[in-house]
């Protein structure tokens, strides 16, 4: 096992989505359970289901130009040939 300070930028990258993954899933089915309890009982009580689910869209877009930045930055990295 590696310390975690010896991590790539790829492996950190990994570990990072997929917990980001995780949690944005968990927020997308609160939501969405949310949305279908009040929407049949009280729809003025959709506010915050209503809410979860822009947040978790947020984070979607969020951990997506993270990827971008980076996927970039490792880029740059390998063509300058800089140690890890």
């Amino acid at each position: 096992m590696r310390p975690k300070e010896k991590q790539s930028l790829s492996e950190a990258r990994v570990s990072l989505t997929k917990f980001m993954t995780t949690i944005i899933i968990a927020v997308f089915i609160e939501g969405l359970v949310g949305v279908f309890e009040r929407s049949g009982k009280a729809p003025e009580d959709i506010l915050f289901p209503a809410a979860l689910l822009i947040v978790a869209t947020f984070m979607v877009i969020a951990l997506g130009v993270y990827q971008k930045f980076s996927v970039s930055a490792e880029g740059e990295k390998k063509e300058k040939d800089i140690p890890e």
